[in-house]
């Protein structure tokens, strides 16, 4: 008993040591003074700058977030614990909606590109099966990103275009061949 009650004073003293050598450090640096916001609003925006700056991420819980944050003097922008909380709560939303914004550009972007890749690919027909195309293009980076579902869309849509571009091609054949052909008969 004796020793846990010693280690833990031993920690509290470090701890408040390391407290009162930061407080020290604030003081000295006058990078760290005070910045006094004219309205409210200009304080949460410093904050939620501050949030931004120090990349935190919109599934933070309030505790990690101070860790990255606290040691910056934009902290103080707003005094009162529970607007902090607020503007806080107030940036996740809005970086989470940022970051699903991105994700959903990111897979639009990809599907793009992966039928692209499709109809250009010159082994691609609009007789291929799915699981044959699989084989082909399991190790291609355009193949993988897109997830399977998305995948298969994709590969569908890229069929019907390949097969009406087959059907084109066919047809602009045919009526080049009867033309030849009836050059060919008049001579």
């Amino acid at each position: 008993w004796y020793r846990v009650e010693k280690k833990k004073l031993l920690i509290l003293t470090m701890k408040m040591i390391i407290w009162m050598k930061m407080k020290t450090q604030k003081k000295e640096d006058p990078e760290q003074e005070e910045v006094v916001y004219e309205t409210k609003e200009e304080a949460k925006i410093a904050f939620k700058q501050l949030l931004k700056d120090k990349g935190v991420p919109s599934t933070s819980t309030w505790e990690q977030a101070m860790k990255q944050i606290s040691s910056d003097k934009r902290y103080n922008a707003i005094p009162k614990l529970n607007e902090k909380k607020q503007a806080f709560n107030a940036y996740k939303t809005q970086k989470a909606k940022e970051e699903k914004e991105e994700e959903r550009q990111a897979a639009k972007e990809a599907k793009e590109q992966l039928y692209e890749y499709l109809i250009t690919h010159p082994h691609m027909n609009s007789n291929m099966l799915y699981r044959k195309a699989h084989e082909l293009l399991e190790s291609h980076k355009e193949w993988t990103v897109v997830p399977e579902r998305d995948r298969k869309d994709v590969f569908e849509d890229a069929l019907f275009f390949i097969g009406k571009k087959e059907k084109k091609e066919e047809a602009e054949l045919r009526i080049k061949q009867k033309e030849e052909l009836a050059i060919l008969l008049e001579d």
